[in-house]
């Protein structure tokens, strides 16, 4: 079984879909806003790059042994992010995301299903927010 949390379907939350299959498709056009490649005085922040992407993710997750037509349930995720990329404490990247995610293929399986974040109808869609940091 997968790791749920890892389930990258924009347009839906993390604990959504659940199986022991996954299949998933993706697609993004990312495009430069600025890179002003500088930090603020001696502070231990320094901005490198921010750029929006226009994405759109295909998938569904099912369990095994489950009849169904294989396309029939898949969930069609498009949006739009606007990411910043930081170094911070001079040397640990840090990537932010804040972006719209809405589900437009099989939207009656969001029937009764809120965003987390905003607390509205999942089906008008979902705010996304992910920060990201590797040492």
């Amino acid at each position: 079984r997968f790791n749920d949390l890892s389930f990258p379907l924009r347009g839906v939350p993390p604990f959504f879909l659940r199986g022991s299959r996954l299949a998933l498709a993706g697609a993004e056009y990312r495009f430069p806003i600025v890179s002003p490649q500088e930090g603020w005085s001696t502070y231990p922040l320094f901005i490198q790059n921010l750029h929006m992407a226009l994405f759109a993710d295909y998938g569904d997750a099912w369990n095994e042994g489950e009849k169904r037509r294989f396309f029939d349930n898949f969930l069609l995720g498009t949006g739009l992010e606007f990411r910043t990329d930081f170094i911070i404490l001079y040397r640990a990247p840090l990537t932010l995301r804040v972006g719209y995610g809405i589900i437009v293929t099989n939207r009656q399986r969001l029937e009764g299903r809120t965003d987390p974040g905003s607390g509205g109808p999942l089906k008008n869609g979902l705010l996304l927010m992910e920060a990201t940091q590797s040492f």
